[in-house]
């Protein structure tokens, strides 16, 4: 894409590039202090960011312009984010801690900053019990690692977004057969 077009994004969305520019840079700072890093061992360049977020309008411009809609669905909305942070990764290690358990924070940190932005859009996170939260944490394991090592575009994310939201239609099978 030209700098024309990006010109043409900038211009009919500017206010929302840049909101949506303040929104994850404040789930970035609220995603590293819930892991718990130190603030100085990672960092967010704010290009990769602006990356991040024009491809995100020029993506959804282009799904609004050819299914002619005007507005985006919640879901479509958090599956195009989290797509353009899985592929552009802007977050970026400085220095890994010496404390062993604090490590493995670091592995996979902008798998789980694009879970965390697309729990935030979609989901109140804080009414879950620890039967819920043990289930969710099986999900979040198996979802870091497809977003890690298997293709995540925009429509595979929204696929999966769409079925959290369904309840099982069929009994499930004993597992003891």
């Amino acid at each position: 894409m030209g700098n024309n077009q990006y010109a043409k994004i900038f211009k009919k969305y500017g206010p929302k590039i840049l909101k949506r520019l303040d929104l994850l840079k404040g789930q970035y700072e609220h995603f590293i202090d819930g892991i718990q890093l130190d603030k100085s061992s990672v960092y967010l360049p704010i290009d990769l960011l602006i990356d991040v977020v024009r491809n995100y309008y020029v993506d959804l411009d282009r799904m609004k312009d050819f299914h002619n809609i005007k507005v985006a669905n919640s879901v479509k909305i958090a599956a195009y984010q989290t797509a353009w942070l899985l592929r552009i990764r802007p977050i970026q290690i400085l220095n890994i801690e010496s404390n062993r358990k604090k490590k493995s924070r670091y592995i996979l940190l902008n798998e789980h900053f694009a879970f965390h932005t697309m729990v935030c859009q979609l989901y109140n996170s804080s009414v879950l019990t620890n039967q819920d939260i043990t289930k969710w944490n099986t999900f979040v394991d198996q979802l870091i690692y497809h977003f890690r090592f298997r293709q995540s575009d925009a429509q595979s994310i929204e696929l999966m977004l769409l079925a959290l939201g369904v309840s099982p239609v069929y009994p499930a099978l004993d597992s003891a057969r």
